[in-house]
Formats: C-alpha cells, structure tokens, sequence
C-alpha cells in the first residue's frame, strides 16, 4: 500500500530551484555574453512560470476541500468524473454499480487482489482505474486519461466515500 499523500513540499522545491540556478550561473559564467544574456533570460521566464504555479497551488481550494464534499452514491463518482461505469466490489464480490461494463469482468477480477491501492489499466480503449480503501474497491471506466491531480482525487474521495458515507450504514 502506498504512504498517505503528503503536502506540497514548497520550500524543499525552492532549495532545488536556487541550487539548479547556482549551477547554471557557473556554467554560463563560462561562455560567450550573448549566449548566457539568452540563458538568464530564460532562467527567468521558467521562475516566473514556477511562482505563478505555486501561487495557483496555494491559492486555489476545490470546493470539495472547502466543504469536505464526499459523494453520497456511485452515481456521483459516474457524473464527477465522466465515467460510463462505476462499480463497488467488497473483496471480489460487485456490491453495487452503475452504468454498463463494456470491459472483460474477468480482467478487473484478476488484478482485485493485487497488493496495491490505485491501479490505472487501458483496455479497449477504455481507462479501468481501480481504487481499494479497506476491504472495498472502487472501480471507474472512463474515456479520458485522469491525470495525477485527478487521480488523486479519486482515491481522496472515494476514502471519504467508504469512511462517512458506506461505513455508518452498516
């Protein structure tokens, strides 16, 4: 199983950005004057770029870390993330789902008890991403590749799913 996420490690990312710029100070003091003006000037737009990102970072709060959204249903995970299916499995039995499984069952079975948290497989032209929290799995099919932030997502809310939603009702 994978460590919890951590935090944005901001000023751990800014020691390597100084020591990446130390570096390239001393090997641009080593060639011609136009070539390092071209250089710095690039050095500087790629800093400007990161403080904007990091701005971003800090600054933007999804609304469901704002309110502590959890899904309610498996139909909210469907329209969340554009899925044509999403299952519940507890062990290797589906519990509930939603939408059509246009994927082989067999493929998802094989890979249930593997030992690991998120799996992403691609198959048929279908994104299978596969979720365990405790004993349950969630499974999402998708069209779309769900980058990291997403993905993560996924896993956030679908912890939050099992823990205050499917837990205290039995």
């Amino acid at each position: 199983m994978q460590s919890p996420e951590r935090p944005i490690d901001i000023e751990r990312i800014e020691k390597l950005i100084r020591g990446i710029e130390n570096e390239l100070v001393q090997v641009l003091k080593q060639t011609s004057a136009d070539t390092m003006d071209v250089i710095i000037s690039r050095i500087n737009e790629l800093k400007n770029y990161i403080n904007q990102l990091e701005r971003q970072c800090l600054m933007q709060n999804p609304p469901f870390t704002q309110m502590g959204y959890v899904p309610s249903s498996l139909s909210e995970f469907k329209e969340l993330f554009r899925a044509s299916f999403v299952g519940l499995m507890r062990g290797n039995d589906m519990v509930e789902y939603t939408g059509e499984l246009n994927i082989d069952e067999r493929l998802v079975r094989s890979v249930i008890n593997y030992n690991m948290d998120f799996m992403v497989m691609y198959s048929n032209n279908k994104y299978i991403y596969l979720v365990k929290h405790d004993d349950y799995s969630l499974i999402l099919l998708t069209d779309e590749y769900l980058d990291s932030v997403s993905s993560g997502l996924v896993r956030l809310l679908f912890r939050r799913f099992i823990d205050e939603v499917l837990k205290p009702q039995g």
